[in-house]
């Protein structure tokens, strides 16, 4: 049976595989059985995951990770409906728990759930875990286990409800005066590095109008009390250009600003109509 690492395991199918994971160094020995649609991401969700969870299967994948050991998945079956992968699972299970290695926690059918833990347990492992700096063998982990990984949501939308609950997950953090003051902390060391003002700079001129910028051009606005478009630039504090009759004019003055400022070398409205 072959033996695959995340960059050779089957991307997601329509169809169900069910699957073993073993030690690279003893590999005839099954530590967990599972099913997925989705083995190559599976596989990566199951090293990651070991750094977070407290499980046995998890325990295991992080003791083989930080011996020098790899993680292999071994395909049994594919082709399978759910339902009859969930069969199988269960019969696999059932046959290799007599193995005192196997890591699973249930008997199968029920996909990966494993344990529950009490909000109150959940907690108590929080608050082990909280504030506290990663060692450097849990930071080689988990470069290990991100070289090559992109994330599942690459290239998705975030509906509507997805957006607002990250709204108020990070309201609700930054209620938090400690938080606040972390933060400030961080970026007032970061700020205070010249290579790091020089790079945050450099993506300030370099990048378009914001989505939200009702002018589509970048440096323009419109001023309510004049009805005219105003041109604005930040150099080394924000300067105001002046106001024009129309958007255009506004966007063409900034660009002449900027170009003057920093050349070529930052983003421009117009970049073919200004001077070289």
């Amino acid at each position: 049976m072959e033996l695959l690492d995340r960059r050779s395991a089957p991307k997601r199918a329509d169809t169900w595989f069910v699957y073993a994971l073993v030690d690279s160094r003893s590999p005839d020995e099954i530590r967990y059985i599972g099913i997925t649609n989705d083995p190559r991401r599976r596989l990566g969700h199951h090293c990651s995951q070991s750094l977070d969870s407290h499980t046995r299967k998890a325990r295991w994948v992080a003791k083989v990770l930080r011996d020098g050991g790899d993680v292999l998945m071994k395909i049994i079956n594919r082709g399978l409906s759910h339902g009859e992968a969930k069969s199988v699972e269960m019969d696999l299970i059932s046959t290799h728990r007599s193995a005192s290695g196997l890591t699973n926690l249930t008997d199968g059918g029920d996909g990966t759930s494993g344990r529950a833990y009490s909000a109150e347990t959940r907690e108590k492992i929080a608050a082990t875990r909280r504030g506290k700096p990663l060692s450097e063998d849990v930071k080689a982990v988990l470069r290990q286990v991100n070289t090559g990984r992109t994330s599942p949501n690459k290239g998705k939308a975030l509906s509507p409800e997805w957006r607002t609950n990250i709204s108020i997950a990070g309201a609700r953090r930054m209620s938090n005066p400690a938080v606040r003051e972390q933060m400030r902390a961080l970026n007032l060391v970061r700020y205070a590095n010249d290579n790091e003002r020089e790079k945050t700079a450099k993506a300030t001129r370099l990048a378009g109008p914001p989505a939200n910028n009702k002018s589509g051009f970048k440096g323009v606005s419109f001023h309510t009390k004049t009805g005219k478009w105003s041109a604005q630039i930040k150099l080394e504090k924000q300067t105001h250009i002046g106001r024009y009759p129309t958007p255009e004019e506004a966007a063409r003055a900034y660009d002449k600003a900027a170009f003057a400022a920093w050349g070529r070398d930052c983003f421009l409205n117009f970049p073919d109509s200004v001077a070289a």
